[in-house]
């Protein structure tokens, strides 16, 4: 007959904190350390209707300090897929985190004037307000800025 042992009660402990910690340290992540609450500061969509959904897509916020932080989940092997939805209209973009909850990527919308857009290259997006950049992989969008932005300068 063998005898069970009981894990140590530290380990117990420590399982239990991880519980409360992990999602606490993915919010911290995905809003804080990233930029995107920064960000929402200044472009908050608040109840404006976010129309003409381009779907789903990687989006990584460049900070001034060059600190980048993606926002898709899983990177390992060919499996990712993206946390953040984007569209566009006439009179700017918008981003916004696709699953709820507390590690669902970022929380609350960003509607970002084409007034704020400072350039657009390659699949940057370069803000004036705050400084910082946003890598978006969907060319429709970054379409749409490039003829915005050379219509300002027109």
């Amino acid at each position: 007959m063998t005898q069970q042992t009981k894990p140590p009660q530290w380990i117990l402990w420590l399982f239990a904190v991880s519980l409360i910690l992990w999602p606490t340290l993915m919010y911290w992540l995905a809003n804080g350390y990233s930029g995107w609450s920064h960000l929402k500061s200044y472009h908050d969509a608040g109840s404006r209707e976010l129309r003409h959904s381009q779907g789903p897509t990687n989006v990584t916020l460049v900070q001034s300090s060059g600190r980048k932080y993606d926002f898709a989940s899983n990177q390992s092997g060919r499996a990712s897929y993206a946390r953040t939805d984007v569209g566009f209209d006439d009179e700017g973009f918008w981003v916004r985190g696709r699953h709820g909850g507390w590690t669902g990527g970022p929380r609350g919308a960003v509607f970002i004037p084409w007034t704020a857009v400072e350039r657009c290259d390659g699949l940057r997006i370069h803000l004036s307000h705050p400084q910082m950049a946003l890598i978006i992989h969907d060319q429709p969008l970054l379409d749409a800025c490039a003829r915005q932005i050379s219509r300002s300068r027109d």
